[in-house]
């Protein structure tokens, strides 16, 4: 690979620091000549109010995050216009870790950051860009707001030459080789050289494929990217289970019985297969169907209607959140039918059963949701329908409850969750391991409460769920002042004791 990006980062880096001092005039420049589209994430609260300061790194996450590659090379154009870079702005990102898109930037919101947080992001980004040492100013991070592993990030895009990026994929890829060491924590830099040393020693002395960080890096993306894509593969063919409301209170369900079909609203925004991927439906939805949301929720679910529900999957209609009224198996792929008033987004479906059946615990509110991961759920719906289940409620001493904590940074249940929404936890990290506390996932079963509590700023719990499925559980601890868990997981707590 040609790594186009490399002599560009490094140049862009010099001409950056110039504003160390005085970050103002390049906040107002930014601003005032990058799309507002590109820089939706750069605020400094959630209601959107522009930030005031900037750090370095943030700068360059503006172009290395999860957005197309013609908009990454059209930003770093304009970068290189306005600070006369001379290297050539890049045509290719091959290696570089990208930042999430619902988290991109270095600094905390206003209300979060402490007094020197992002001077001391300035500090490392100097001591890096000039080569000089940066274990202090480095280690001066350890304890701040969204630093951790992302730190390796921007240094890795500055200094690609002399420091290692720690993003998932590089993880998976140094445990591959033998080189682990302890992700739950902020390295100090004493800790992160020593994984690059011992990188460094493996590259001198074995044939890996890679002779540099970014290299390393890119194998890593590869390597990652057809396993993900192996496993897609292997998925391709398996049934999938979803509930879906044939309209309000199963309004249509009558008419979509006798017809074999099953439908979807939306009328407003034309067929879905014009969409390439869901972030290109947010804009028609919020155009037609209200700004004042994210419509992330709608994107996900009309495009799994197109592109992830598929011929013999089987679909249970229910009414309302509590009762299911058919059973059938999906026998044709989306197709749009404009003459329609209502539901234009249509398959046909073999509707195998009809009835009513009461459930013991509340339904998924979207109109589609893919609940084939809760194979509990899908086995006592099965069960419900053929007859073999009691509906009757469950009494309440059968439940367990779990009390749910997690980094306000990464979920905030007042703010980020919709009523209704699922919230999706893995038994399995990033590597295929087992979480730390495996034996509470296996604890945890369908139809348990969770209930959630927002340490900061609000100081409240509230009810959360009735199923259980989580990335990070542990059991009842005293209560103590610690930082937020800076790998953005959750933490469940068995209070029921």
């Amino acid at each position: 690979m040609a790594y186009t990006w490399i002599p560009f980062y490094k140049e862009l880096a010099q001409k950056l620091l110039q504003f160390k001092n005085d970050r103002k005039p390049l906040v107002d420049w930014i601003y005032s000549n990058i799309k507002s589209d590109y820089i939706k994430h750069l605020k400094d609260a959630p209601d959107g109010r522009r930030v005031a300061d900037i750090d370095p790194f943030t700068v360059y996450a503006i172009f290395n995050r999860g957005i197309a590659h013609d908009k990454r090379v059209e930003i770093c154009q304009i970068f290189k216009n306005y600070l006369n870079v001379s290297a050539s702005a890049p045509k290719d990102f091959d290696g570089i870790p990208v930042m999430n898109t619902q988290q991109s930037n270095f600094m905390a919101f206003a209300n979060r950051r402490e007094e020197g947080d992002i001077e001391r992001l300035w500090n490392v980004f100097e001591a890096a860009v000039l080569g000089k040492d940066i274990e202090d100013s480095y280690n001066a991070l350890e304890y701040q707001y969204l630093v951790k592993f992302n730190l390796t990030f921007g240094l890795f895009w500055i200094r690609p030459d002399l420091y290692l990026p720690l993003d998932s994929r590089s993880q998976s890829m140094l445990s591959s080789i033998g080189i682990t060491f302890d992700n739950t924590k902020f390295l100090k830099f004493k800790e992160y050289r020593d994984v690059m040393n011992r990188l460094d020693e493996k590259m001198q002395t074995e044939s890996l494929g890679f002779t540099n960080y970014a290299e390393f890096s890119y194998l890593a993306y590869l390597k990652t990217s057809k396993n993900q894509e192996t496993e897609k593969k292997n998925d391709s063919n398996a049934i999938a289970y979803w509930i879906y409301s044939p309209g309000e209170q199963a309004a249509f369900w009558d008419e979509y019985y006798q017809n074999g079909i099953m439908g979807l609203g939306w009328n407003k925004i034309g067929d879905l297969r014009d969409y390439r991927k869901q972030q290109d439906l947010i804009a028609p939805l919020k155009q037609h169907y209200g700004a004042d949301t994210s419509q992330k929720n709608s994107a996900d679910m009309l495009y799994g209607f197109v592109n992830e529900m598929k011929p013999g999957d089987i679909v249970f209609a229910k009414k309302g959140r509590s009762t299911i009224v058919g059973r059938g198996v999906v026998t044709s792929d989306y197709y749009y039918d404009s003459s329609r008033e209502n539901h234009p987004h249509l398959r046909k479906v073999q509707w195998t059963r009809k009835g009513e059946w009461k459930t013991d615990s509340m339904l998924a509110m979207k109109t589609l949701t893919n609940i084939t991961r809760y194979t509990d759920d899908v086995k006592q719906l099965n069960k419900l329908i053929e007859g073999n289940e009691s509906s009757e409620p469950v009494e309440l001493t059968d439940k367990r409850y779990w009390w749910l904590t997690g980094s306000p940074k990464y979920w905030s249940p007042t703010n980020d969750w919709e009523l209704g929404e699922d919230i999706d936890y893995t038994l399995y990290n990033e590597k295929g391991n087992k979480r730390r506390v495996f034996k509470h996932f296996k604890e945890a079963k369908s139809g348990d409460i969770v209930i959630a509590y927002e340490a900061t700023p609000v100081l409240q719990s509230l009810p959360f769920c009735r199923r259980v499925a989580c990335q990070q559980l542990c059991r009842y601890e005293p209560p103590k002042h610690t930082r937020s868990n800076e790998n953005g997981g959750w933490r469940f707590r068995d209070r029921s004791a």
